[in-house]
């Protein structure tokens, strides 16, 4: 894994070479992605940046979309939020939550709005702590 001076460098070389986004992922060794992002925004100007993907079983849909929100004021609306149910042996071996079927719901707008109704998730989505 790279220091996170060494991602934040990549960033800024793909911003100079005139790269139009840079992407992360979420895993359950590694850094926060949100944080990551939070990063590469306050030590680049022009590229976009986004999350591909972020699984909707390890967060609270509001904070989720506080999360985005604020990633997208900070960046100047740089930030694409990518989320997903993710696959068996991530959410159950790696998180340890029960993966039960997803119905992920957004707006057609595709608009960063409110809280309220933009993700559902069923009540399954339990981790061992």
């Amino acid at each position: 894994m790279k220091t996170l001076d060494e991602s934040v460098a990549r960033a800024k070389a793909a911003e100079r070479l005139g790269y139009e986004s840079v992407w992360v992922t979420q895993l359950p060794h590694a850094r926060d992605a949100e944080l990551v992002l939070a990063a590469y925004a306050h030590a680049t100007q022009r590229v976009g940046f986004g999350t591909g993907i972020l699984p909707i079983y390890t967060r609270h849909p509001t904070a989720m979309v506080q999360m985005a929100a604020t990633l997208d004021e900070l960046s100047g609306g740089r930030f694409t939020l990518g989320i997903g149910v993710s696959h068996k042996v991530t959410v159950e071996s790696m998180w340890g939550c029960a993966r039960a079927s997803a119905m992920v719901v957004v707006p057609s707008t595709g608009n960063i709005s409110p809280p309220t109704g933009l993700i559902q998730v069923p009540a399954a989505r339990r981790c061992r702590s």
